[in-house]
């Protein structure tokens, strides 16, 4: 029970980074920053979150244009 308690600590410390800047992000859009300097800084965060999702073995699966595979692709919608 105390390791189900725990252990997404070290992606939640992972994540809490990105988190930050993403909160940097959307103070620097409120206070009129340029678009292309907003596109950067978030563009920035989306590979900083990548990158924490590699870090923790979650990669993408590929499903665009792939035929539906039921042992690695879940039907959510049809």
């Amino acid at each position: 029970e105390e390791q189900r308690t725990y252990q997404s600590l070290p992606l939640v410390r992972d994540l809490l980074p990105a988190l930050d800047n993403l909160r940097r992000a959307v103070e620097a859009a409120q206070s009129g920053s340029s678009v292309e300097s907003l596109k950067e800084g978030v563009g920035m965060v989306l590979k900083q979150v990548d990158d924490v999702f590699v870090k923790h073995g979650a990669t993408p699966i590929p499903a665009k244009g792939v035929a539906f595979d039921p042992h690695v692709h879940e039907a959510i919608s049809q």
